[in-house]
This record gives C-alpha cells, structure tokens and sequence, in this order.
C-alpha cells in the first residue's frame, strides 16, 4: 500500500476517538489522540506525544520503534476506550479483552488485528516539548500536572491492511 493512501485515515482518528499505539518485543498498547503524520527529510513520518510516565514510553526508547493501527470504522471503539484507560504495567490488556496481537512485518512489535490500517515506524527522532518554549494557555489546559510529552518521529517502513 503507498502510504499515502490511508494516513488521512490516520488524521481523522487522531483528532478523534484515537488510533492504537503499540511498541515493544513483548508489546504494549495505548490510545493515542495526539499527534501528526507528514513528510519530513524526505521520509513519511508519523509523529506520536507520548508522556515518560506511560508504559509505553519505556517500550519506544527501548525498542526505537513503533506501531500505528487507525480503525477504519467505530467497531473497535470500545476497544480504543479501554486501551486509553488501562495501564499496561498492571493488566494483560489483551486477555482481559481476548485480542492477539499480530506480529510486524519489519519492525519488532506488533498490530491490532481487525479493520484497520497499519503503519511500522521506526524511530529516527525524538524532541521534548520545554515547558519555557510553550505557550501558557496550552500549559494551563493541557499540562496541568507537569508531564510533558517525548515527541517521538517515526519513518513508515511499512503500511498494509488487515
């Protein structure tokens, strides 16, 4: 699939109930709401925020990598809602809701099965978001807890359906 093809998928879920975000060999997934896809240094990027305290911040640094899977209709919402409410550190996220994840093609985590399209990024930046450089409404909104985001840009190395 050209990656083109879906990643206006992936704009529309972001602004919306989310897409899942997994990372790691022995992976974790989370709802991501935020983020951004485009085309940087001549590559397809898909940016995600993700905080330091979230599970799934520790299995990105480790494993430089990520996944992206954008449902392409409200079936998996539940699942979404879920995913964006649980933390990986204390449940098994997929026996509790009976999901396989199913392995990558080119990178080492895994997607959500399902009506979806998927993206394989790997990691080939990261920046902070500094409290200093940001503008004070949205540190008021956003970020009343001091937990700023990693800004994680990720390559698509692969994208396909399932």
């Amino acid at each position: 699939m050209e990656f083109l093809d879906k990643l206006s998928a992936v704009m529309e879920k972001l602004g919306g109930n989310g897409v899942f975000l997994t990372a790691g060999s022995k992976p974790n997934t989370m709802t991501a709401s935020w983020g951004f896809v485009g085309v940087m240094w001549n590559k397809p990027i898909i940016v995600v925020p993700v905080r330091a305290s979230r599970f799934t911040h520790g299995l990105i640094e480790e494993g430089g990598a990520f996944s992206v899977s954008a449902p392409l209709n409200e079936s998996l919402n539940g699942l979404l809602a879920y995913f964006g409410s649980v933390s990986g550190r204390d449940v098994d996220k997929y026996a509790q809701k009976n999901i396989t994840p199913v392995k990558c093609n080119k990178i080492d985590t895994y997607i959500i099965p399902g009506s979806c399209c998927h993206f394989e990024c790997k990691v080939i930046y990261k920046n902070y978001i500094v409290k200093e450089r940001l503008d004070e409404r949205i540190i008021r909104t956003m970020y009343g807890d001091n937990s700023f985001h990693t800004m994680f840009y990720g390559e698509i190395v692969d994208a396909y359906y399932t």
